[in-house]
């Protein structure tokens, strides 16, 4: 049985996810900022992987076309 997983991040939402994580970490990593800069980390993944489970948990999504993925569990 195929799995799907739905992306709910558009691509605006996702550049400014990845540029504002990779900003944030190289400002927390040259201590301009402090430590809590890392949680960019975390905003690139999700800006990367085209998903957010707090998006999921307030029923938003700003993606437009192409939202679903298929896993296809054959070839593993």
């Amino acid at each position: 049985m195929p799995r799907k997983l739905r992306k709910n991040l558009g691509t605006l939402d996702r550049i400014i996810r990845i540029l504002l994580g990779i900003t944030l970490c190289i400002l927390s990593a040259v201590k301009i900022i402090g430590p809590w800069g890392y949680i960019g980390v975390l905003i690139t993944i999700s800006g990367l992987l085209s998903y957010c489970l707090i998006y999921k948990w307030l029923g938003i999504s700003t993606c437009v076309n192409n939202c679903e993925i298929d896993f296809d569990d054959e070839h593993t």
